[in-house]
């Protein structure tokens, strides 16, 4: 059976004109918190949860860089304006004091590496 936090992603993602990031880091945020058996207690998922799952996706060698992890935080985040807004949670970045030092604490505990350019190669030189 779907999880009801499941069924409100695949809302959010229908009523939205989304691009591909948001629906794939909204998607492993869900199957993360499926994952740890909360997908039907939304109400209890909060910034641990938001911390952990970038732990658990560098773990993976999903999210490596501090530009995936924002992708990452900023699907999240809007996916959770999104249940505000529909009266279905509270939003949980709202409860976050400090977002920037949030950020450096998750940085710092996963060893992120600074997000760089990966350049080009003009066509002459293939």
């Amino acid at each position: 059976m779907m999880s009801y936090l499941r069924m409100y992603r695949d809302k959010f993602v229908e009523s939205n004109d989304l691009e591909y990031i948001y629906t794939n880091h909204s998607l492993k945020f869900v199957d993360y918190i499926e994952q740890i058996g909360l997908g039907d207690k939304i109400v209890e998922i909060g910034s641990q949860q938001l911390k952990d799952s970038v732990s658990f996706y560098h773990s993976k060698s999903v999210i490596q860089t501090v530009n995936t992890m924002n992708n990452h935080l900023n699907a999240i985040k809007k996916f959770f304006v999104y249940l505000y807004k529909d009266g279905i949670a509270d939003n949980i970045f709202n409860k976050i004091a400090g977002y920037d030092s949030f950020r450096e604490e998750i940085i710092a505990e996963n060893n992120l590496k600074p997000s760089c350019n990966r350049g080009y190669i003009d066509t002459d030189q293939i």
